[in-house]
């Protein structure tokens, strides 16, 4: 092999480096305990603050490094290309170099899941400047791109009316003679279809719905607020519910009442929660769930303040449908009075609206009945309260905290 067969390889080899590099970075940045790295920032620390800010701007951050990720390695395809051309390298040695590439690349990332936080962490901080200098870089085209996609997928969400339209109808058809589904049968089909799709944001408990409590609480205030929530566990916070620290499980109560030790803090109790970012896929949190064996995770937004909470029960329901214990009241979403009137929780989508009375919905910046009220209301809203929108009439009926619980809505006559 000669100089100019080595010149090349040296190239390949190096885009590869630095790609490898690229994919660890992206792995540990992204898998890093989000409170640990807060708290770091808010003691001072430079490179726990240079993190913060990249995990603030999560899509921006995550685009970017993609596309340098898909610069470095095409500019290995276009030196082997070239090479080729003339001649310069073998096609064997071209070959293995590219499924070098590809093998490195799922090596790494198969190795960085296995990591330690603390090793995670680690490298983010080693590699947080320059990769501050990489992503203000690409700001403008990942801001652009960004505002592209967010129009792109809200065109999409409003021409979708429901979700049979987004699924081929050939995916769920089944011969007759072949026994066929039931509706629930065919509904479950639909939600597993569909969960590949959904975000932890379209299925979390929003953040006014959340039960938590102080971790100085005692345990008597503990019990107190499980037995009016009806939850055997609930979130712990320090200072305010944005600094979820973990878990208290009822169970680890009742073995201090056997014990007889009641002066204990809540704090000592506390188990570790998973912290998901509202724009991850449901499927991707359901694979973390298996794998850590926790049932529930604590929402951020690109803030890193508390969105939500989602548990395995709000991912099973996205499949089964709705689930009720025995201590719960059953409340259906929608009941129909009459053809001109129908009460619904306010939680639910203005595409209610659509299918009910056909009447569609410019969302601003909301996506429930609830929102539609309060964006058109201007107040906080109180039992009573009337908004009338187009050709429909919504009628507040109840109200839990600030959050709109069940509404009335009426069609009103043209006449």
């Amino acid at each position: 092999m000669n100089f100019n067969e080595i010149t090349p390889l040296v190239y390949i080899i190096l885009s590869i480096l630095i790609s490898t590099c690229i994919s660890i970075v992206d792995k540990s940045l992204f898998s890093t305990d989000i409170r640990i790295i807060n708290d770091e920032a808010k003691s001072g620390n430079f490179f726990s603050g240079i993190i913060a800010g990249l995990l603030s701007r999560f899509n921006d951050t995550a685009m970017s490094l993609n596309i340098w990720r898909l610069i470095v390695n095409g500019i290995a395809i276009w030196i082997l290309l070239v090479y080729n051309e003339n001649n310069s390298v073998p096609l064997s040695i071209s070959t293995l170099s590219l499924l070098s590439l590809l093998i490195i690349q799922l090596l790494i990332s198969r190795l960085i899941n296995n990591f330690k936080n603390k090793i995670s962490i680690r490298i983010a901080k080693t590699a947080s400047p320059i990769l501050w200098i990489l992503t203000t870089i690409l700001l403008p085209i990942t801001t652009l791109l960004r505002k592209i996609e967010n129009k792109y997928l809200l065109k999409q969400m409003t021409e979708s009316s429901n979700i049979d339209n987004q699924i081929p109808p050939t995916l769920i058809t089944i011969d007759e003679p072949v026994n066929p589904p039931d509706e629930q049968e065919l509904s479950m089909i639909r939600g597993i279809l569909t969960m590949e799709e959904s975000i932890v944001r379209e299925v979390m408990v929003p953040k006014p719905d959340l039960i938590a409590i102080d971790c100085d609480a005692s345990i008597e205030e503990a019990v107190t607020i499980m037995n009016q929530s009806g939850h055997s566990r609930i979130l712990v916070y320090e200072d305010s519910i944005d600094k979820v620290i973990g878990t208290l499980h009822a169970r680890d109560m009742l073995l201090l009442f056997n014990a007889k030790q009641h002066q204990v803090i809540i704090r000592h109790l506390v188990r570790p929660v998973l912290y998901a970012p509202d724009s991850k896929k449901v499927d991707d949190l359901l694979r973390d769930f298996q794998q850590e064996r926790i049932h529930m995770a604590v929402v951020v937004d690109e803030y890193g303040s508390t969105a939500g909470l989602v548990t395995l029960e709000d991912i099973i329901e996205e499949i089964i449908g709705e689930l009720s214990d025995e201590f719960e009241k059953a409340e259906s979403e929608i009941d129909i009075v009459d053809e001109n009137e129908i009460i619904v929780d306010a939680g639910i989508h203005v595409e209610t609206l659509l299918e009910q009375f056909s009447v569609e919905v410019e969302t601003d910046g909301f996506d429930t009945i609830g929102g539609l009220i309060y964006s058109n209301l201007g107040k906080m809203a109180n039992p009573g309260d009337e908004v009338i929108y187009k050709n429909v009439k919504l009628h507040v009926l109840s109200v839990v905290g600030r959050r709109i619980k069940r509404v009335k809505i009426t069609k009103i006559n043209s006449s």
